[in-house]
């Protein structure tokens, strides 16, 4: 900012003034944070990566974090892994998922208040298959067999 003034242009006086702004973002005590929205594994996707990343949006806020639960069953009733104290918005397990089938997995968001956002009112699956296929076995045409056809039938179990 330049002045005009008579004083300071007397004087040969120019001022800069410079302001600087902080925004600071901080849920208000007793404000929850917003429940996370799910990422990976995708609701209803299909993976035979037995250690799965667990990927979600982060709502905690500086100094919050997240409880991760998974388990087999829908409503968490039982055989529930719960993961707490999560300071990222990802979760590899350390150990493979036991069983193949159907997983539900939630994620509760915890800012530097304590307040907490709840779980997501329907959970994600996903379902874990770490069985390879069958391999198929083949009948026609036989192993060694020399066919004088451009179009031999295949046929196998």
């Amino acid at each position: 900012m330049r002045t005009r003034d008579s004083v300071f242009a007397s004087w040969g006086f120019v001022a800069t003034v410079t302001f600087l702004f902080v925004l600071v973002v901080a849920t208000a005590a007793g404000q929850s944070p917003a429940i996370p929205d799910l990422y990976t594994p995708a609701d209803g996707s299909l993976t035979n990566d037995d250690t799965p990343a667990f990927t979600w949006e982060s709502t905690a806020g500086v100094g919050g974090t997240y409880t991760l639960e998974y388990s087999q069953t829908s409503d968490f009733s039982s055989g529930v892994t719960t993961v707490t104290g999560l300071t990222t918005e990802s979760y590899e397990p350390s150990t493979a998922l036991s069983v193949d089938g159907v997983w539900y997995w939630h994620v509760n968001a915890i800012d530097d208040q304590l307040d907490e956002s709840g779980f997501q009112v329907t959970p994600f699956s996903f379902t874990l298959d770490t069985e390879p296929p069958v391999l198929p076995e083949l009948y026609l045409p036989e192993t060694g067999s020399i066919l004088n056809d451009a179009t031999p039938q295949f046929v196998w179990q």
